[in-house]
């Protein structure tokens, strides 16, 4: 009988044991979690690498697939949520070789072409084209990629806008003045008259107090040589 017990409790022990594997093995699987959080497809639309980071694991880790073969697994890095990694993906001038970032260096590249690992020591030589906003298409380019020469206030910002609106105006006369097309108006010319006129009259005074690029442009000296021209 004490044998049967004995046996009973082992049966109760293996039993809770197993269930506590499987919670533990079930708690690792869901907080241990690889998620893919860039993708980017080549220059030529040839290729695709996916980039993905490991969560909820002793250390940080990141990989990389290139047409859905692994290419690297990268060394640990800190488990700490509160840094940014500033970790990304980026083809280099050529468009052949694919590189990975971490905190602005390149620590790992791949070439395409040759299917291989790009040395160590090769890795800071690899040129990345530089991107501005208005290459990417963003709506608001002229609030950031500015200079020093531009308005660095609400008023003159104000300024700024409506001498720019009147600036495209300017450049779309002087298009419609210069073209030689039998269809264009009497009265549409007038109005391109009249608009280089408000045109060059406004940057007369505003370069009176500023000294902005757009200013400076060729195209206030070539209105003031159609309005010469002016019949």
């Amino acid at each position: 009988m004490n044998a049967l017990k004995r046996l009973l409790l082992i049966s109760i022990g293996i039993a809770i044991s197993v269930a506590l594997i499987v919670i533990l093995f079930k708690t690792i699987a869901f907080n241990n979690r690889w998620q893919c959080i860039q993708v980017l497809e080549s220059t030529d639309g040839q290729h695709k690498a996916r980039r993905y980071r490991l969560y909820g694991h002793i250390d940080t880790n990141f990989r990389i697939t290139l047409n859905g073969r692994r290419i690297y697994w990268s060394p640990d890095c800190a488990p700490i949520e509160e840094i940014p990694f500033r970790e990304t993906m980026l083809w280099d001038e050529t468009g052949k070789i694919l590189v990975f970032q971490l905190a602005g260096y390149n620590v790992f590249a791949y070439d395409i072409d040759t299917d291989k690992e790009i040395p160590r020591e090769k890795l800071k030589h690899i040129k990345i084209p530089e991107i501005t906003l208005s290459d990417i298409g963003f709506a608001d380019t002229h609030l950031f990629e500015s200079n020093e020469n531009e308005p660095s206030d609400q008023l003159e910002y104000e300024v700024y806008l409506l001498h720019e609106g009147l600036y495209r105006v300017a450049k779309e006369s002087i298009q419609t003045l210069t073209a030689n097309s039998p269809e264009a108006k009497e009265e549409l010319k007038k109005r391109c008259w009249t608009h280089l006129q408000v045109y060059v009259s406004e940057v007369d005074d505003l370069r009176k107090e500023y000294d902005w690029d757009i200013l400076q442009d060729e195209l206030y000296e070539n209105a003031r040589k159609q309005l010469q021209k002016k019949p």
